[in-house]
C-alpha cells in the first residue's frame, strides 16, 4: 500500500506541474439569499429550515439552484437521507454528483436562552451577521432571529451544522409555511427552460436494491486528488461516482467533494482491478472519467 501511495504521489507531482497553470479565483459576488426577513409573522412555526438543492461549482457561492426544495433540522439529514433521494429525482436532467444546498428560516426563542451552535465549513447568518465556524454557545434574547446557511468553501471538509438550546437540548430552527411556499412559488431554469419548483420528502420509502447483483468486474482500491504530497483520499467518492453516473463525472473538487489545495491545478489517480488485472488511470483536473474509459484502459 505504502508502494501504491507514493507512485500516485509521484504521478500527482508530475502531472500537476505540467499541466499548472493560474487558477480563477472565485467571485466574491453574495450568494442569492432565500431567507425570510425577521420580521416575518407566524401563527404555527414549523421545525426545520426551508432549503434549496444547488449545483455546487468549483467554488462558494452557489448559483446554479436545481427544482429541489425541502425542510432540514441538522446537516446530517443531508448526506444521509436528503442527498440520495435529490440524486434519485434529478439524475439524467442535472449533475447529480454536484448537489449542495442552502437553508433559510428562523431561530424563535421564547425566552432568553443560550444556544449552542455546531457549525462546520459553512456561513452561518443571524440577522446577516456571520457567526462563524466552529463550536460555541451565544446567549440570544426572547424573540426571533433571520437564519441563513450554505456551503463556506471546499477546503474544510463535509458542510454540517446543529442548533440548539443548549440548556435543554431542544431545536430552535423554524420556517413558517408561507416561507416554505414561497419557495416552492419559484421556477428556475434546468437545461435552458424553465422548472417548477418541487417538494422533497425524505420519510419517503427508498427504492428496494435489487434482490442480488454480480460482482463487479471493476473494483477500485485506492483514488487520490491532488498534487505531490498534498492529496486527498477519495476512493470511496470515485467508486460511488462509477456506479451512480454512467456517463461519467469531471476530476473537480464539486464532484469529489474535496479540494486539498485550493486555486491550484490538481490530478485524479486511480488504482483499480479489473477483470483481475491491476491497473492505474491518471488525469489531470477537469478532465472526464468514466467506467467505459477505465475499462478501455485495462484492455490497452
Amino acid at each position: 500500500m505504502k508502494l501504491l501511495y507514493h507512485t500516485l504521489f509521484a504521478i500527482l507531482c508530475a502531472i500537476s506541474t505540467a499541466h499548472s497553470q493560474t487558477a480563477t479565483a472565485a467571485a466574491d459576488s453574495k450568494p442569492q439569499s432565500d431567507a425570510p426577513a425577521n420580521t416575518q409573522e407566524s401563527i404555527n412555526p414549523v421545525p426545520g429550515l426551508v432549503a434549496r438543492g444547488y449545483l455546487g461549482g468549483d467554488h462558494p457561492p452557489l448559483k446554479m439552484p436545481t427544482p429541489m426544495v425541502f425542510v432540514i433540522k441538522t446537516g446530517s439529514e443531508f448526506p444521509e437521507v436528503i442527498r440520495p433521494r435529490m440524486e434519485n429525482e434529478l439524475r439524467g436532467t442535472m449533475d447529480v454528483g454536484r448537489l449542495e444546498y442552502a437553508a433559510a428560516g428562523l431561530i424563535i426563542l421564547k425566552q432568553d436562552a443560550e444556544v449552542r451552535f455546531d457549525i462546520n465549513n459553512m456561513v452561518c447568518k443571524v440577522d446577516g451577521r456571520d457567526f462563524g465556524n466552529g463550536k460555541y454557545t451565544r446567549p440570544m434574547k426572547q424573540g426571533k432571529y433571520s437564519i441563513e446557511l450554505n456551503r463556506r468553501g471546499w477546503a474544510s471538509g463535509k458542510p454540517s451544522f446543529a442548533i440548539v438550546d443548549a440548556s435543554t437540548g431542544q431545536p430552535v430552527l423554524f420556517h413558517t409555511a408561507e416561507a416554505l411556499n414561497q419557495e416552492l412559488e419559484r421556477t428556475v431554469k434546468v437545461n435552458h427552460e424553465s422548472a417548477a419548483s418541487r417538494l422533497l420528502d425524505p420519510t419517503a420509502a427508498a427504492a428496494e436494491p435489487a434482490a442480488s447483483a454480480p460482482a463487479p468486474e471493476l473494483v477500485v482500491t485506492s483514488a487520490l486528488f491532488g498534487r505531490g504530497i498534498k492529496a486527498a483520499d477519495v476512493t470511496k467518492r470515485v467508486a460511488a461516482l462509477l456506479l451512480s453516473e454512467p456517463n461519467g463525472f469531471s476530476a473537480r473538487p464539486d464532484w469529489l467533494h474535496f479540494d486539498p489545495i485550493p486555486y491550484r491545478v490538481k490530478a485524479l489517480a486511480i488504482a483499480y482491478d479489473y477483470k483481475g488485472k491491476h491497473c492505474l488511470f491518471v488525469v489531470p483536473e477537469g478532465e472526464r472519467i468514466s467506467s467505459k474509459l477505465l475499462e478501455k484502459n485495462a484492455e490497452r
